[in-house]
């Protein structure tokens, strides 16, 4: 889709997939592309900006800087901004995080300039509206940070309505509050009619916003007479509904073949169904192949047949499919009995999993594209390197020279001198010339330049060289690290080194991966007891309400610490949800967002709680 920006063609030639998944992550893509900048390096400048925009949101809050450095030190080294799944990946969850951050700063610095002229919030709403609209339109689950949206945006309002400014002001101010939520609604329009240009539907996302989701919650909204685990759409349903909607009927042989396709992708393989985390794929799939995904208007009128066709089945009162109630997003299976405490327990799961940073790492791996084509275009669009998993072969070019003894030939060894490759040495007249009046022994032909083919040897590899005894005079490692020494002994210069059997996995990369990993394996350690000391601080936080005489700023905290705890349990709740009634959920790359607002909590309390101990020490 990025590509199909970049060649001013909107997101693409119309499928199946096209408008399945939101557009800002390929717009993002095409941006940094345009800039000639590294996608990996542009997400880590972001995810620090985002950092920075928090912690000065905080400044009026907490008197003593050195103390909000720690919480920005805490935030900034988040190891989900550094690990496989979120931001070693090409991947739309790596840039959650900084929106999160992002959102929570210019929502909190609106409400604490609320009493301020306007013209201080507007840069702020506009920053903060745009980033909602990015959160909104990078992944379809992104309703959870809309209750702290809308509480948020209702408690400012209230307050500078209390403050009984003149109407002009009181009207300014509650626009700029508004303003974030209207970005939102105005920037959806403007997708949603973008598409409709493009493609003919007026939807900003097909799963939230179309006939399709129609279609889904009327499908959910077909009560089933089996009750299996995670499975909605049972095969005996789907029979019930080929009876009252004929359209439905109309792909029945590939809805039928893609089910049975579906059904090894998830936890159950081989029993038949389809669990519901897979379901809307598997009926996609079936409509595209049997032919309605030649466009988007025609595929929409399917959806919305199926839609009306099993709604008039419920008005006739049929005694084919009885109607049950469905959850408010079409990406959510209908409620069933029993779920309450499964939710509770899943959610209790998925706290130990945040706080423990559970299957959380930096890896060093080969690129898991299909082909070498499909890696070289990621490479180009991302402006990063790859390692190719199918072209291992190892490539050296430079040259080496003895001053101590007359040099035979030199060759790739293993640590125990076996030779890998042996090299051919090649006219020097350079290296000669720049070794000048040292008249050093076949200077004049020491270069090499030798592809090492691949094999199963990972180990460390070295450039070794010998006499016409085959005794060795010097083995040099390879590394990318080193690429050029002189010494008492020799002197030599790698021009080119690539080492794809160790030196990206276990070479020079390894040191970086096993810093970044030591850097998460202190949050892993301290993750539980740090949260349960911010805990301990936000209750005595709101406990000094009682005896604090000025209560606006500890109410301000207090506000904000709840506003990160609830907008968390939300995220866990709509994880937990799916976990237990569609598919494999805990997972940190679907939680992200919870991992920065965590730590902003712990921060916040933590240090917040220190003031007030250091105030009411000074004032004992």
């Amino acid at each position: 889709m990025a590509d199909s920006i970049l060649n001013g063609e909107w997101l693409g030639g119309y499928t199946v997939n096209t408008l399945v998944k939101g557009c800002f992550f390929p717009l993002l893509s095409a941006f940094i592309h345009v800039l000639g900048l590294s996608w990996m390096g542009t997400m880590t400048f972001i995810y620090t900006i985002a950092c920075m925009i928090f912690i000065y949101a905080l400044c009026p809050l907490i008197q003593r800087k050195s103390l909000l450095l720690l919480v920005y030190t805490a935030v900034l080294f988040n190891p989900v901004t550094y690990a496989a799944w979120t931001f070693q990946r090409f991947y739309r969850n790596g840039i959650t995080m900084a929106q999160v951050l992002i959102v929570f700063a210019c929502v909190l610095i609106i409400y604490m300039r609320r009493n301020e002229a306007v013209r201080k919030s507007v840069f702020w709403a506009i920053l903060g509206g745009f980033t909602l609209w990015s959160l909104w339109n990078t992944r379809e689950d992104g309703i959870w940070i809309m209750p702290f949206m809308i509480v948020a945006t209702a408690v400012t309002i209230v307050l500078i309505i209390v403050k009984k400014k003149s109407k002009k002001e009181t009207i300014q101010h509650i626009i700029v509050v508004l303003l974030p939520l209207l970005m939102l609604s105005g920037g959806n329009f403007c997708v949603r009619s973008v598409n409709y240009l493009c493609y003919g539907i007026f939807s900003y996302n097909e799963i939230n916003d179309s006939s399709f989701s129609d279609a889904m919650k009327a499908i959910y909204s077909v009560k089933p007479e089996e009750k299996i685990e995670r499975v909605s759409v049972t095969r005996e349903k789907v029979e019930r509904m080929y009876k009252v909607s004929p359209t439905l009927k109309s792909v029945e042989p590939f809805l039928e073949s893609s089910m049975d396709a579906w059904d090894y992708n998830d936890q159950a393989p081989g029993d038949g169904e389809v669990q519901d985390g897979w379901f809307f794929w598997s009926l996609r799939d079936a409509v595209s192949n049997t032919g309605y995904y030649c466009d988007a208007k025609t595929a929409d009128e399917f959806y919305s047949k199926v839609a009306v066709e099993i709604e008039t089945a419920f008005e006739e009162g049929s005694t084919i499919i009885e109607k049950q109630k469905t959850m408010p997003s079409a990406l959510m299976s209908p409620w069933r009995e029993g779920y309450f405490s499964k939710i509770v327990e899943t959610m209790q799961k998925i706290t130990d999993y945040v706080l423990h940073y559970d299957e959380v790492e930096t890896r060093a791996e080969y690129s898991n594209q299909s082909t070498a084509d499909g890696i070289r275009s990621f490479e180009g669009l991302t402006n990063d390197r790859a390692l190719y998993p199918e072209d291992r072969n190892s490539y050296i070019r430079g040259w080496y020279v003895s001053f101590k003894e007359n040099v035979a030939y030199v060759a790739i060894t293993d640590a125990d001198q076996n030779i890998i490759q042996k090299a051919v040495l090649k006219v020097s007249e350079d290296v000669a010339g720049y070794l000048g009046e040292k008249k050093v022994p076949f200077a004049e032909k020491c270069r090499f330049e030798e592809v090492i083919p691949k094999s199963d040897y990972t180990g460390k590899m070295y450039l070794t060289s010998f006499t016409k005894e085959d005794k060795v005079i010097d083995m040099i490692p390879l590394s990318r690290e080193t690429m050029g020494e002189k010494t008492d002994n020799y002197e030599y210069n790698f021009d080119s080194l690539q080492l794809s059997n160790i030196d990206i996995r276990e070479g020079y990369v390894r040191p970086y991966v096993d810093r970044m990993n030591a850097i998460g394996k202190i949050y892993k350690v301290t993750g539980v007891g740090i949260f349960i000391l911010s805990v301990v601080a936000y209750l005595y936080s709101g406990v000094s309400l009682i005896k604090k005489k000025e209560k606006e700023k500890t109410v301000t905290v207090m506000l904000i610490l709840s506003g990160l705890f609830l907008s968390t349990i939300v995220l866990f709740g709509g994880v937990a949800y799916n976990e237990i009634a569609s598919c494999d959920s805990i997972r940190y790359m679907y939680l992200s967002g919870a991992y920065p607002m965590v730590l902003a909590f712990e921060g916040l309390a933590i240090i917040y709680a220190l003031e007030l101990l250091l105030e009411h020490r000074k004032r004992s």
